[in-house]
């Protein structure tokens, strides 16, 4: 056989089938939130969605869950914080017109205000807050009226970030909260103006039972907690999630979630038997995508200038340069497999010598 110096100009076209595996990472859900505070009202689901390419072969999937304050939180002053999620951002006024006794945090001590007069508190609502927190107040010339007063729905969800209040002084004198209008909340309703003192108590609920559900709902609970979940129990790292998202993806038939595009939906349903917040965060899935694309059709030119033995040698590494090109097109890909179904080359000058 002979060997000789190959000196080659190819203009080659190649109709291959590329087969190859991204690494993806996906660290939200479809709502493009990393974390949130879910917020239950009483026995209820809440539905969030992964967003996963449908041939993703999940590896490992993790989520942690906690909750965001829970329980009562007692909140003396209006603009001093608290170790349980009270904020130091509301303020209250009262025009000079009192001597501060009204707001010492001793409820023992008492301050006069006069016909006419009135005292405007606000307060910034504690992320997780609910609307069955209570306003304390204490008035009346011998501190006759004492209570925890029922905040009503219409101020609470006056501002979505303030509870606006004000303590009205006349002939009568009442505790009021703001929805647009004045609306009273207790008082003595006569007497002149003495205050003792005021102060919030923030219910943030309590998480009771709650469980993890994802894809078609079927019972088996894929993260749960007996009980309640409170600070104690909390942050909580689930299991290994991948077993349950492959499910739902099925192949690439997204069969537990909704198709959209090349991408498969998958519902995981967050579930409280009862008041409170829930904390998702640290979402970690991993997956390697198998992408498919057949017949693509590759042109380009390639040079030889190589010592290579025969004809079997020149072709075979014609086919090694072309695939080498072709891997370097895609230098982002974790591997590639590349099929080669036909090539064809033009205007190749081979000197073949002793």
């Amino acid at each position: 056989m002979k060997k000789g110096l190959i000196f080659v100009s190819v203009f080659f076209s190649v109709l291959i089938s590329l087969n190859f595996v991204s690494a993806i990472t996906i660290n939200q859900f479809n709502n493009s939130l990393t974390e949130e505070n879910l917020t239950f009202t009483g026995d209820e689901n809440i539905t969030r969605y992964l967003s996963i390419n449908k041939n993703a072969n999940v590896t490992s999937a993790f989520l942690n869950l906690s909750v965001y304050n829970s329980g009562i939180c007692y909140q003396e002053f209006v603009n001093t914080s608290t170790v349980c999620g009270g904020l130091n951002t509301g303020f209250s006024y009262d025009f000079g017109l009192g001597d501060g006794t009204w707001d010492d945090g001793n409820w023992s001590t008492r301050d006069f205000f006069t016909d006419g007069n009135r005292i405007f508190i606000n307060y910034t609502k504690p992320e997780g807050a609910l609307n069955s927190s209570l306003w304390k107040g204490k008035s009346g010339t011998n501190g006759q009226f004492f209570s925890n007063m029922t905040i009503p729905s219409s101020c609470w969800n006056y501002d979505s970030n303030n509870l606006v209040f004000r303590y009205y002084i006349g002939l009568s004198q009442y505790f009021q909260c703001f929805n647009g209008t004045w609306v009273t909340t207790g008082g003595t309703g006569s007497g002149y103006g003495y205050i003792w003192e005021e102060a919030l108590w923030w219910d943030y609920g309590n998480i009771t039972d709650p469980y993890l559900e994802i894809g078609i709902p079927d019972g088996i609970y894929e993260w749960n907690y007996f009980g309640g979940f409170n600070e104690t129990f909390s942050p909580n790292q689930t299991n290994n999630l991948s077993s349950a998202i492959n499910t739902a993806l099925d192949n690439g038939n997204c069969t537990g979630g909704i198709l959209s595009g090349d991408n498969c939906l998958i519902p995981f349903l967050f579930h409280s038997d009862t008041v409170g917040t829930l904390n998702y965060f640290n979402i970690n899935v991993n997956a390697p995508v198998i992408n498919i694309f057949e017949n693509v059709k590759i042109i380009n030119n390639l040079n030889v200038n190589q010592n290579i033995t025969g004809l079997k040698g020149f072709f075979d590494y014609l086919g090694s340069s072309i695939s080498r090109i072709v891997k370097g097109w895609f230098t982002e890909i974790d591997s590639i497999n590349i099929t080669t179904q036909s090539i064809t080359v033009n205007n190749t000058n081979v000197c073949l010598e002793d």
